[in-house]
């Protein structure tokens, strides 16, 4: 299960979810988002947060294997932590385009396909990868710069 909490959207410790629907809380007025250390959730889904206006934080799951489409569009995240060791694959189409607060992500190794306008119309200045990437596609107007 999952519940809201000042402003806070978190998946309780026991919870089995491994997948939750598309824009589950998009345009709401969660401020961050938290996640157990043993959670289940294998995708971040379409649209999930998209318009969180207030969305400046989040605990990226280890278990993450996807993010996709218009996940954290137009949100106010800063920056994006992953897990050294985290099980990231995918970065779908625009998941962080028109992030007007975000300056820096490092993308994890595990990454093998970083979608179409990933920070189109963002404010991302740095973009790394972590070392030993597995990086196989990076599509197209992935950040202004590039």
């Amino acid at each position: 299960m999952h519940f809201f909490k000042n402003d806070e959207f978190a998946f309780d410790s026991y919870s089995p979810i491994e997948k939750f629907g598309e824009g589950i809380i998009s345009y709401s007025h969660i401020k961050s988002i938290s996640f157990p250390s043993a959670t289940k959730v294998k995708e971040i889904p379409t649209s999930a947060f998209q318009g969180c206006q207030h969305l400046s934080s989040i605990e990226t799951p280890l278990s993450v294997e996807r993010i996709e489409r218009s996940a954290f569009y137009e949100t106010i995240l800063e920056s994006i932590p992953f897990h050294p060791d985290s099980r990231l694959q995918c970065i779908g189409v625009q998941p962080f385009s028109h992030c007007t607060r975000l300056t820096l992500i490092e993308i994890p190794s595990s990454v093998q396909v970083f979608s179409n306008y990933a920070f189109h119309d963002s404010s991302c200045q740095t973009i790394t990868f972590a070392p030993n990437s597995q990086l196989e596609t990076i599509g197209v107007e992935c950040s202004r710069d590039w």
